[in-house]
């Protein structure tokens, strides 16, 4: 089951990787994006959802308007699986 799984999405999460190492080149600062995410877990209670970038906000909306299916067509969208 494990191969054929692996051979069936491969291609589809070596896509996916590429993109995602090309768009941390345009994202947050590690060290920023750490400290944002320190300062959240510190909360009590610590927020479910939170932003923790530029675009964070944006996304944040998405997530809770649309269905897991139309998130999940976003995702594949902005990483140029579509």
């Amino acid at each position: 089951m494990e191969r054929k799984w692996k051979e069936r999405y491969k291609q589809k999460f070596r896509r996916r990787a590429v993109a995602r190492m090309n768009a941390c080149d345009n994202g947050l600062a590690s060290a920023d994006a750490a400290k944002r995410v320190i300062d959240l877990a510190e909360q009590n209670p610590a927020p479910r959802f939170a932003p923790v970038g530029p675009d964070a906000e944006e996304i944040l909306r998405v997530v809770r308007k649309q269905s897991d299916d139309q998130q999940d067509a976003l995702r594949f969208q902005i990483v140029g699986l579509k």
